[in-house]
């Protein structure tokens, strides 16, 4: 399930296109089903998906959307999920978005305080803020694997 959220409408069918390209390119002999999401469909699609993507864009506009799913949480229980830039902020207990220059209290689906685009400029952006959690920095072009249960 491609979850474009994040993204300017007009953006969502060439981005959905990039996505299914780059996915395509790295699935091996796997075959992929792809499915756009849908606000008014969300909740049922995450149910029959297996993995969600959720992409980069707006944090703003994605945390917003994804706030409307009550359960949003519970939903992506036993599901694999992945996330870049605004995607993992929104995900995030809370994070520093760049591109606004402001911190954003994510919907806490992973239990960490989030930097992405990290580099040296922006590594005390969250300093004094939720301390006790654990800061995960995410560089260009690095990713993570958090395993954990919902």
């Amino acid at each position: 399930l491609l979850v474009l959220f994040s993204k300017e409408p007009d953006r969502i069918p060439i981005n959905a296109q990039e996505d299914r390209s780059q996915f395509n390119r790295n699935k091996g002999e796997k075959v992929l089903y792809f499915e756009i999401a849908e606000e008014n469909k969300f909740e049922e699609q995450i149910k029959t998906s297996d993995i969600i993507y959720f992409r980069g864009g707006s944090t703003e506009r994605i945390i917003n959307k994804l706030m409307q799913y009550r359960g949003f949480k519970n939903l992506l229980k036993n599901k694999i999920i992945g996330a870049e830039s605004a995607g993992v902020n929104a995900l995030s207990t809370c994070c520093f978005s760049f591109k606004l220059g402001k911190i954003f209290n994510g919907l806490g689906v992973i239990p960490y305080k989030v930097i992405c685009h990290f580099d040296e400029y922006k590594k005390d952006k969250l300093d004094g803020v939720s301390n006790n959690l654990k800061q995960l920095n995410l560089k260009e072009y690095e990713y993570t694997v958090l395993k954990q249960d919902l």
